[in-house]
């Protein structure tokens, strides 16, 4: 009896314990610069790599500790000093690049919120999408169930198909309507999701997401520049040719390791570390080239896409009338307005890639670093 009471009240202090911890959804209103600002004072990886720049500091200046004098360059020392000045070098590189991946951690996160920004804002869209698509198969099965009951034929269904087929396929296109629809709330929620564990938020609120996305062409004068311009900046070749650096003192110091290394190895070390600056440099081209080709697609798509959602206004217009004088159904005007959701967010959709790729343009090692 002793045991079932502890157990029992056990339980009820679990239980307790976790409706303290239940809440509402907070819906607080972020702009896209404040979701990006959570991100970073969130962010444990950014917080990692602050902490690899500090401790590759505190390596550098006890690699320098080692060293009483700077060696002359192309002078000839025992084991220990090439040894500690090959340290100290490759210390002070690594340092130096622990600062290019904090750089690169923090282009890599501002991206990574604007997609997570962005997709919850298409989900609430195709959330509203399948709502109305929903509406629009439960009165088509309504309609079908009275056509039926008088013996008629729904006009989208073949002359003299049976009533029994008519009604399953008015009543299969409903279930897959609300399993589209469940689906959609299923990704706005997981969406919703993404995005709060990045900005450091409840799984459970729902904030409010006022920044919306605006069109602005890429301005490019001369797309050789452009990709130069992307190769000079890009951390990882910056890290690559330091590399080269490291692998050209080896090269020079028998005893850069500690112990003797042979001429061949050091030289192939060199030739290593000279290929692998110029495979990153070839990868920066062709991934800044091919963005700027994404985005030029993009931009070509804009016209035919505000034009879909404009005919698709128009002819909500013209519904609404027809409606309000009788001359259709409420059927045949949410299939109308049906349409212009989804061509609204179809714009929307490729406003966002636009937007996304000119980011990754500029900086596209940020993609890279997001794999």
């Amino acid at each position: 009896m002793k045991k079932a009471l502890v157990i029992s009240i056990i339980l009820v202090i679990c239980l307790w314990g976790t409706a303290g911890w239940a809440k509402e959804p907070d819906t607080p209103e972020i702009k896209l610069t404040e979701a990006i600002d959570l991100a970073m004072k969130n962010s444990d990886s950014l917080k990692k790599a602050a902490l690899d720049v500090d401790k590759n500091k505190e390596k550098q200046e006890k690699a320098s500790d080692k060293l009483d004098f700077i060696p002359a360059l192309g002078s000839t020392y025992d084991a220990a000093t090439e040894s500690n000045w090959y340290g100290l070098i490759s210390a002070d590189i690594n340092w130096q690049m622990s600062k290019k991946s904090y750089s690169s951690e923090q282009d890599r996160l501002t991206l990574d919120v604007c997609q997570k920004y962005w997709n919850v804002q298409k989900s609430l869209e195709s959330v509203r999408s399948k709502k109305i698509s929903a509406a629009v198969a439960e009165l088509a099965f309504r309609r079908a169930q009275a056509m039926v009951r008088l013996g008629m034929t729904p006009p989208e269904y073949p002359a003299g198909s049976s009533p029994q087929s008519v009604l399953e396929g008015a009543e299969g296109s409903l279930i897959s309507a609300r399993s589209d629809l469940t689906k959609a709330q299923n990704k706005l929620n997981s969406d919703y999701e993404a995005l709060n564990q990045l900005i450091g938020l409840w799984p459970e609120d729902r904030p409010q997401l006022v920044d919306q996305v605006t069109f602005e062409s890429l301005k490019v004068d001369n797309l050789d520049a452009e990709i130069q311009r992307a190769v000079e900046k890009s951390p990882k070749i910056w890290q690559a040719k330091e590399k080269i650096t490291l692998a050209k003192l080896s090269h020079n110091l028998m005893y850069a390791s500690g112990s003797y290394t042979p001429y061949k190895v050091r030289e192939i070390e060199k030739e290593q570390a000279q290929i692998d600056a110029i495979s990153a440099e070839d990868a920066v081209r062709l991934a800044t080239r091919s963005l700027y080709y994404t985005v030029m697609n993009l931009e070509a798509g804009l016209p035919a896409a505000e034009n879909a959602v404009a005919a698709a206004e128009e002819a909500l217009r013209v519904a609404k009338i027809q409606y309000e004088l009788g001359m259709i159904t409420k059927e045949s005007l949410k299939k109308t307005e049906a349409s212009l959701v989804q061509a609204q967010y179809n714009l929307m959709d490729l406003k966002q890639q636009h937007l996304y790729a000119k980011l990754a343009f500029q900086k596209p090692w940020a993609v890279s670093a997001a794999g």
